[in-house]
């Protein structure tokens, strides 16, 4: 999509995403920035006007940066959009707002999450329904499995709903879905 476009839509899902949650609520947004045409698209622009509580930098290790214009980019940005309602689980309070996690690299899919930095935010908040519409693989699925929490997964992709279908089942085979 072309930014602007990609952008509104954004803002849209996460509109819906906000109005839907309980008064205790919280959405963990992931966007990283990304630089096209020479220039960063800062994509912070996306949550301007949401209860924007607080920006994780979620410090995923490298990468390959084919582009001699820019450093080598190595984090992303989880904006913690939330109810007034909302707090963390007791304890959680005591992590900091950099989580170095390293980036899960046997994952077919192209922008996978480790399920690490999920576990990380299903064992802060008390939350019993997860929703995640931008599925992929599976991993916010397989994080709610382990902590015991019921979770609606969304995916326009065919392929990956299959492969988070048999991640889900515990399928070894799952990455050759």
């Amino acid at each position: 999509l072309p930014y602007p476009a990609y952008v509104q839509w954004q803002k849209d899902c996460v509109r819906e995403m906000v109005r839907v949650l309980k008064p205790t609520g919280a959405l963990f947004y992931n966007n990283k920035n990304r630089v096209q045409g020479g220039l960063l698209e800062d994509r912070g622009e996306i949550v301007r006007g949401f209860p924007l509580r607080q920006v994780i930098t979620w410090k995923r290790s490298g990468s390959i940066n084919f582009n001699q214009g820019y450093f080598l980019p190595i984090t992303e940005q989880i904006y913690l959009i939330c109810k007034p309602a909302f707090k963390l689980v007791k304890g959680a309070n005591k992590l900091t707002d950099v989580w170095a996690i390293k980036q899960e690299m046997k994952n077919p899919h192209p922008a996978p999450f480790p399920v690490e930095l999920i576990d990380q935010i299903m064992n802060s908040v008390s939350g019993s329904i997860v929703l995640d519409p931008f599925a992929g693989s599976g991993t916010t699925g397989v994080s709610a499995q382990k902590a015991g929490k019921k979770f609606i997964l969304i995916e326009k992709s065919l392929r990956y709903c299959e492969m988070s279908k048999r991640r889900l089942e515990g399928c070894d085979d799952w990455r050759n879905s």
